[in-house]
């Protein structure tokens, strides 16, 4: 089921990128949720 998550939903994969790149930042944690909504406040 989790593949069908990531092929549904294409907005998830690049929010997923950002967080992936910006968790090794310590801010990756930070800005998830605001991923969410479209606002990246860094």
């Amino acid at each position: 089921m989790g593949r069908s998550l990531f092929t549904l939903g294409h907005g998830c994969r690049p929010a997923a990128s950002l967080f992936l790149v910006g968790a090794p930042r310590g801010r990756g944690f930070e800005n998830f949720p605001l991923d969410e909504t479209g606002d990246l406040r860094t």
